[in-house]
C-alpha cells in the first residue's frame, strides 16, 4: 500500500480549469444499457472511474467466476443483468461487499424466476428464465435495487410493474434511471405510487455523459479553501439529473457562485461574505455529497447537522462512523442519531500541523479530507490508490491549488 503526504506550497496562479470525466452513476447505467441495445456503441465520455471500468470489464467478460472487487452498483446491476442473459456465474468480492444490502434485490429477483443462491462470500446465478410480473417495493437502503432491475425489464416477458416504489431512498437515481430509459426508447409509465414497464427493447444507446457532479464537489471544496479567485470545470450542467448537483445550493450558503455558460462552470467567491453559524441540510438523496458537505463545514467553523443519511452505515465504510472519527481529530464535537442524523460542532481550537486520514477503504473519506491541506496542515493518506474508485486524477488536480505530493 503507497502513502501520499499533501501539503501546501506556493500558489501561483489565480485561477484554474478542470475537465472532468464522466458522471460514474450515468456511466454504469449506460453500459448496462447500451450492452443490451442492438447498437453496441461505447461512449467515448465514459467515466475513468475504477468503479466503471470494472463494470465495462465484467459485462465484456466470459468468465463463469466474477470479482466485482468492491463495488456495490457493479454487484447490483450485474445480478439482474446476468440472470437476464442466462449467464451461469459465480460473484465474488471483497469481505466488505457482502456485509452491505443485497438480500432485498435477490428476494425480488427469485420472485421473477432468478436462480440465485447467496453465501457468505459469493452470490452463485444459475441459468434462468426470468419474467415479468409485479413487484411490491418495500421500503430499502438502496435505489439501487429498484435501478438494477428497472434497467433490464424491457426485456421481461409481459413487462414489470413496481408498486410502492417511492418507499426507497435516494429517489432522484431512480428517476435517473427512468430517465434515462425513456431516452433509449424503453415504454415506462410512473407516477407516485407504481412504475409500469411495457415488453419492448432498447432502440439506441446512451451516449450523453455529462461529466460527474460528485467529483466537482470536491473541486467546490478544493476552492472554498483555496486563494483563488476563480476556476472553471467543464461539462457541467446546471439542471443535471445527478442527485449530487446539490453542490450548488450548499456551497452558496458557504459563498461560492457558480456561474454556467455552454456546459462549463465558473466558480467565484461572493466578496463581503458573511458566513452562517449553522446549518440544517437534509441529504436523503445526494447521501454521497454528504461527505464533501461536512468537511466543508469542519473547516470554515460551521455547525451542520445532516439528516436523511440512513445508507452512510451500509457504503465502503460504515461512512457514519469514519465520518465522526475523523472530524473528531480536528477539535470538533461529533453527534450520531439515530443511525440517520449526523452534527458537528467544530471549536476555535487550533489545529495540529499534521493529521494522517484514515480512510477505511472508502474514496469520499480520502477526496474530501485531502482538500483540508490547501489550509496549509500536512495531510498524509494512507493509500493513495482508494481514490481511484470515483475520481483517479484529484490529487494531480489538487495541484493546480498549490498543493504539494510527496509519495511516501
Amino acid at each position: 500500500m503507497s502513502s501520499i503526504s499533501l501539503s501546501l506550497g506556493a500558489v501561483i496562479n489565480k485561477d484554474a480549469s478542470f475537465i472532468l470525466s464522466g458522471s460514474k452513476s450515468i456511466t454504469q447505467r449506460a453500459l448496462i444499457i447500451n450492452s443490451l441495445c442492438e447498437n453496441k456503441t461505447i461512449s467515448k465520455d465514459y467515466s475513468d472511474s475504477d468503479d466503471s471500468n470494472l463494470l465495462k470489464a465484467c459485462i465484456q467478460s466470459n468468465e463463469n467466476i466474477i470479482n466485482v472487487s468492491n463495488s456495490g452498483t457493479t454487484l447490483r446491476f450485474l445480478i439482474s443483468y446476468y440472470l437476464l442473459k442466462r449467464n451461469k456465474v459465480t460473484i465474488v468480492g471483497d469481505e466488505r461487499l457482502f456485509e452491505r444490502p443485497i438480500t432485498q434485490l435477490i428476494s425480488y429477483l427469485r420472485k421473477l424466476g432468478g436462480k440465485i443462491v447467496l453465501k457468505k462470500n459469493k452470490i452463485i446465478l444459475e441459468i434462468s428464465n426470468l419474467k415479468g410480473g409485479t413487484i411490491e417495493f418495500e421500503k430499502s437502503n438502496s435505489s439501487q435495487f429498484i435501478s438494477s432491475i428497472l434497467l433490464i425489464s424491457p426485456f421481461l416477458k409481459g413487462g414489470l410493474k413496481i408498486t410502492r416504489f417511492n418507499n426507497t431512498i435516494s429517489q432522484q437515481y431512480i428517476n435517473m434511471t427512468i430517465s434515462m430509459m425513456k431516452y433509449c426508447g424503453a415504454n415506462i409509465e410512473f407516477n407516485n405510487s407504481s412504475i409500469i414497464v411495457q415488453e419492448s427493447k432498447y432502440s439506441r444507446p446512451f451516449m450523453q455523459i455529462e461529466s460527474d457532479w460528485s467529483c466537482a464537489s470536491y473541486l467546490y471544496l478544493a476552492f472554498l479553501l483555496s486563494s483563488l479567485e476563480k476556476i472553471q470545470i467543464q461539462y457541467l450542467n446546471f439542471s443535471s439529473s445527478q442527485p449530487d448537483n446539490a453542490t450548488i445550493s450548499f456551497f452558496s450558503l458557504l459563498g461560492i457562485r457558480s456561474i454556467f455558460k455552454n456546459e462549463v462552470v465558473e466558480l467565484r467567491k461572493v466578496s463581503q461574505f458573511i458566513k452562517p453559524d449553522k446549518i440544517s441540510w437534509n441529504f436523503v438523496d445526494c447521501p454521497d455529497f454528504s461527505v464533501t458537505a461536512f468537511v466543508a463545514c469542519l473547516s470554515q467553523k460551521i455547525n451542520l447537522k445532516g439528516f436523511g443519511l440512513n445508507t452512510l452505515p451500509f457504503k465502503e465504510s460504515n461512512r457514519l462512523l469514519a465520518l465522526k472519527n475523523e472530524i473528531e481529530k480536528f477539535e470538533c464535537l461529533v453527534e450520531i442519531e439515530n443511525d440517520c442524523e449526523l452534527s458537528i460542532y467544530p471549536s476555535e481550537k487550533k489545529w495540529l500541523k499534521q493529521y494522517s486520514i484514515e480512510t477505511y477503504n472508502d474514496h469520499r473519506i480520502a477526496l474530501a479530507f485531502s482538500t483540508l491541506s490547501i489550509l496549509g496542515i500536512k495531510i498524509e493518506i494512507p493509500d493513495l490508490k482508494v481514490i481511484n474508485k470515483s475520481y483517479p486524477n484529484f490529487f494531480n488536480d489538487l495541484t493546480k491549488f498549490g498543493v504539494i505530493i510527496k509519495y511516501i
